[in-house]
């Protein structure tokens, strides 16, 4: 493909992404995905200069809805992905066009009209409110600054950043030395994580793993963010524990704690069948040991259902990984920060600590929860700990193992949020502070029965 018909394929993709935002359709990759199903033609170059090209425009989609807003352009893909032409090049932008849009499959020459707004775009360049700038809405800057203070802006910026690619592996040398002998055979290099005693960040990786690579890790490593290996890491609580993930998923914080314990019972619990059956074929290609026994359970919807099989007072651990926002994930998910809307924060905060309330009914006494949120929103977070608090009488700190706790308190030490000095029990992770996912976790301890 041509550079013009690759500009074409971008403002496409942006119609279809705007359109989605608009009705709460499917996220950006999974349009990408769609749209190239259908255009076989189009080369992995060609793919993948088109995806990083879209990406880096949604990743600046408040500055250019600002600016086209401002001078009348529509705000269409057209419109956006030719203003952010004229912005990359102010005084050469009219010949770039030129040449781009002279290509058959490339999208129509400006006209005088686009130009002069075009022209009136540049002059207000330097104008953009901060919000704009910094890729959110006034709304969601106000909730950065109330959260992180002095830190706001440095929070956002780092949230509008490329997400790295980091692996769940072994700790052990020798496991590790066979994860990074496949990766080099890719021309891939990883360097241990910051945190997680079981990451490895991967480097120089412009593009995602292929599925033929990840799948000859299956064995050994996952794909899995600092912050989730963390979640997973902290629910562990001794060899032949047994732990529910009550918000199980495809699985990858399930694998993680069945690569951890080494010897115990999990119980991966979720919703969705799907997503239960994905996770069950990805146990399959996981080495894992034989003494770590894995059930998968398909929950009603229903909240008010009764447990199954008698889960009270049955776990020694309990993962609360609930359904949220997902304002922590906007590093991977540009244009899910255009998606938030109050009554979903309303929504998801009843279900956090619905979950987590039926989650205490689950542990034994001594037994620890702990709640998680892939969120930096206050709604989904230390919000929730304290409604969770103050009706669950029979929660208090959890102990740790050495290891934890040190960890633990590494993590505290470096956060710089507001509202969670002074819950102990209380960890805000973010980009611009762990180089991690936004992500939130909280641990209890049940001391008594409830």
């Amino acid at each position: 493909m041509r550079e013009g018909a690759r500009v074409q394929a971008v403002i496409e993709l942006l119609d279809l992404i705007n359109a989605s935002l608009q009705s709460s359709g499917a996220a950006a990759d999974q349009i990408i995905q769609s749209f190239f199903r259908s255009r076989r033609y189009a080369g992995s170059k060609d793919r993948r200069a088109i995806r990083e090209h879209v990406y880096g425009l949604l990743r600046d989609l408040g500055r250019l809805r600002f600016l086209a807003d401002a001078v009348g352009l529509p705000g269409d893909g057209r419109s956006l992905a030719l203003l952010d032409l004229a912005l990359a090049d102010p005084g050469g932008y009219s010949e770039a066009v030129r040449q781009i849009c002279a290509d058959p499959h490339a999208p129509d020459p400006l006209d005088d009209d686009e130009h002069e707004q075009i022209r009136k775009a540049l002059a207000r360049s330097d104008d953009v409110p901060t919000g704009a700038q910094l890729n959110v809405s006034e709304r969601i800057l106000a909730f950065a600054e109330d959260r992180f203070s002095i830190h706001a802006e440095r929070a956002l910026r780092a949230l509008n950043q490329r997400a790295p690619s980091v692996l769940w592996a072994p700790a052990a040398e020798d496991d590790r030395r066979k994860v990074m002998a496949t990766l080099a055979k890719e021309g891939i290099t990883a360097a241990r994580g910051a945190w997680s005693p079981y990451a490895l960040s991967l480097r120089d990786t412009q593009t995602a793993l292929s599925p033929a690579v990840i799948n000859s890790l299956a064995p050994h490593a996952h794909l899995q963010d600092e912050s989730s290996q963390l979640a997973a890491f902290f629910t562990c609580t001794g060899k032949g524990a047994k732990i529910l993930d009550l918000c199980a998923g495809a699985g990858g914080k399930t694998l993680a704690i069945a690569r951890q314990l080494n010897r115990g019972t999990i119980v991966a619990a979720d919703v969705s069948a799907s997503r239960l059956k994905t996770l069950q074929e990805r146990v399959s290609a996981a080495k894992l040991s034989s003494a770590v026994e894995i059930f998968t359970e398909t929950l009603s919807p229903d909240l008010d259902a009764p447990p199954p099989h008698g889960w009270a007072s049955e776990f020694d651990g309990v993962l609360v990984d609930a359904p949220c926002t997902g304002s922590g994930t906007w590093r991977r998910n540009p244009e899910a920060r255009w998606r938030y809307f109050d009554q979903d924060i309303v929504r998801f905060q009843a279900l956090q600590l619905s979950l987590c309330e039926k989650a205490v009914g689950f542990l034994r006494p001594g037994g620890r929860l702990v709640f998680a949120t892939c969120s930096w929103f206050a709604e989904e977070t230390v919000q929730v700990v304290s409604k969770l608090s103050a009706k669950s009488s029979c929660l208090g700190a959890a102990s740790m193992n050495s290891a934890q706790a040190k960890l633990w308190r590494a993590l505290r030490a470096q956060q710089n949020v507001v509202d969670t000095q002074d819950l102990e029990n209380a960890l805000q992770m973010m980009p611009h502070s762990h180089g991690t996912d936004g992500f939130f976790i909280a641990i209890f301890e049940k001391t008594v029965a409830a």
